[in-house]
């Protein structure tokens, strides 16, 4: 028999988190401010999310926007050269490794993940805990985190079309009066507590049938 125990994260530290100001990151204002949070590696795709933006501003020049990469990697310099072909230098902002990106995400609706392939998403669950709008790619762990326009919106991998879309339905879902933050339950099922206890829970009930099988 195998069991799943899906890893915790710290929510005292995320709920704790003063937004930050943002003109402390030298950005300008927007109420519709996006981010990404990881390693600028190639399978994380923010290429994707770059041209998914970029055909946002296109085609719908009235969203205003800023983009987030907080995290550093060797997709950095490519990226950044992308982020210049598209013309997206006053949206985008690179800001690099961070230690303070909780405070970051507080000032954030939507959270993006295009990743080609993808475990249980740390960034994704301290992104649901701060209250954003997860838009992720449709591939392995991240389909077992969002559920589609429950807690956020699948995309099918490697579409940037698709992916403009779902950014814009989580901008307008953040908008909705009718959305709910997460209730202090639902935030304890991402907690690094209840990981805990659900190892020690498994632990004590291979003990007891090992010892009773004796």
């Amino acid at each position: 028999m195998i069991s799943v125990i899906y890893p915790g994260i710290d929510i005292g530290r995320i709920v704790a988190s003063q937004p930050i100001e943002f003109t402390a990151l030298n950005i300008e204002p927007s109420e519709n401010r996006i981010c990404f949070l990881g390693r600028l590696d190639r399978i994380k795709r923010v290429d994707l999310i770059l041209r998914a933006l970029a055909h946002i501003r296109e085609y719908k020049p009235d969203c205003d926007f800023q983009f987030l990469i907080i995290g550093d990697g060797p997709e950095r310099q490519n990226l950044q050269k992308l982020t210049s072909d598209l013309s997206l230098e006053r949206e985008v902002h690179f800001l690099g490794f961070r230690s303070d990106y909780p405070e970051i995400l507080k000032i954030c609706r939507v959270y993006v993940l295009a990743s080609e392939q993808e475990g249980w998403g740390i960034a994704t669950a301290e992104a649901l805990a701060s209250g954003l709008i997860a838009v992720v790619s449709a591939v392995d762990g991240s389909k077992e985190q969002i559920i589609d326009r429950q807690n956020g919106f699948l995309v099918p991998p490697g579409n940037h079309l698709a992916l403009a879309e779902a950014i814009l339905s989580a901008i307008e879902l953040a908008d909705s009066p009718e959305r709910k933050n997460l209730t202090e339950q639902q935030l304890q099922t991402l907690s690094s507590n209840r990981e805990a206890e659900e190892y020690l829970l498994l632990y004590y009930k291979e003990y007891y049938q090992c010892k009773n099988s004796v």
